[in-house]
């Protein structure tokens, strides 16, 4: 059976993250309800999305000390390449913040399972009556 770490996992906070991530573990699990825990495929993901929360401040930090433009190989202007990074690393932290299932902690009633199977019926029906009247034309 997997270790699993709830609530009294903030002990468990790695030594590596520093301001941001540490933030964002605190902020994560105080969320979880005290009936539930993460398991160790969970934690690793909260460590890497910490560590990219760290690395998002670190390139937020960069930008504003040097500027949103600097100089290209040809003395041109050009975007900071910490900008197109962070861009990237936000990809990766939602990502990984999707990753973590934390929504699925509100687990569906049956009525809410039902309403959204019955839409997604409907969406799909209407979906194919629109591609066989492409096909008809």
């Amino acid at each position: 059976m997997p270790s699993k770490a709830g609530k009294g996992a903030t002990e468990r906070l790695p030594a590596s993250l520093r301001r941001s991530g540490r933030t964002l573990w605190k902020a994560i699990l105080a969320e979880i309800p005290s009936d539930s825990e993460l398991d160790q495929r969970e934690l690793a993901l909260l460590e890497r999305a910490c560590s990219c929360a760290d690395r998002i401040a670190d390139l937020d930090a960069l930008v504003k000390r040097d500027g949103l433009m600097t100089l290209g190989s040809a003395g041109q202007s050009v975007l900071h390449p910490g900008v197109s990074e962070a861009r990237q690393q936000k990809l990766v932290l939602l990502r990984l913040l999707s990753a973590l299932n934390l929504n699925e902690a509100a687990e569906e009633t049956p009525g809410v399972r039902q309403a959204r199977l019955a839409a997604r019926a409907r969406w799909n029906r209407q979906r194919n009556v629109r591609a066989l009247r492409e096909v008809g034309r």
